[in-house]
């Protein structure tokens, strides 16, 4: 379950790693597990473990997403691109691959490939996956973060602590300029959340502006 613990580890704790690289793993429980009649208790709460569901968190953790052509799990990357496009990330074929410039994020597929490393792909992807440890992991200016529950809370600065429904989506869009001293945030189904606000005078929530004592944290 290597590419599917991939998965999880890294969109769900997006911001202790420099790179992912999930290969071949399943992110959609229903479909893997072919149960397409599960009641809908069930189904809200398999939003605390379908890694598909925290997708935009690739939004600031650099992932190589690898799968051959001829391997069952390629609809996995499909599952990805699609809960991306609902935030607005939108991806190109180039060849078998896709790519985007919304985010540092390649899906590359093995030509004529099972469920196995195609050796081209391989390169490419350690090749990825080197300058991506050799950058390390930066903490970004601009968050876009993804939960849906508070068990998974956190992206380096901007940590949700409340939702206002629980196993609904919930969304923090957040820019920060310490130069300028501002911060400005967008949430939805967020009650709760806690802010680095260090160097920060001026933070807009969601329109309402506040003054910042620059403290790390703000409630």
């Amino acid at each position: 379950m290597g590419g599917s613990g991939t998965w999880h580890l890294g969109l769900q704790h997006p911001d202790r790693w420099a790179a992912i690289e999930p290969g071949a793993g399943f992110n959609d429980t229903q479909h893997y597990g072919h149960m397409p009649n599960l009641p809908a208790h069930e189904l809200k709460a398999l939003h605390i473990y379908d890694s598909k569901d925290y997708a935009l968190n690739c939004f600031q953790l650099p992932p190589a997403a690898y799968t051959g052509e001829i391997d069952g799990q390629l609809p996995n990357l499909a599952n990805i691109r699609e809960e991306l496009a609902k935030s607005g990330i939108t991806f190109q074929p180039a060849g078998l691959d896709w790519v985007t410039k919304d985010m540092p994020m390649n899906m590359i597929v093995g030509p004529k490939t099972p469920h196995a490393w195609e050796p081209e792909s391989r390169k490419r992807c350690n090749a990825f996956m080197d300058a991506a440890a050799k950058k390390g992991r930066v903490e970004p200016d601009h968050i876009r973060f993804v939960t849906y529950t508070t068990r998974f809370h956190r992206c380096f600065w901007v940590t949700v602590d409340g939702l206002e429904q629980h196993y609904e989506r919930a969304e923090v869009d957040a820019t920060r300029s310490r130069t300028a001293g501002t911060m400005q945030v967008r949430t939805k189904n967020v009650n709760v959340l806690v802010l680095n606000a260090s160097g920060i005078k001026k933070i807009e929530i969601d329109g309402q502006t506040i003054a910042s004592s620059g403290a790390n944290d703000l409630r």
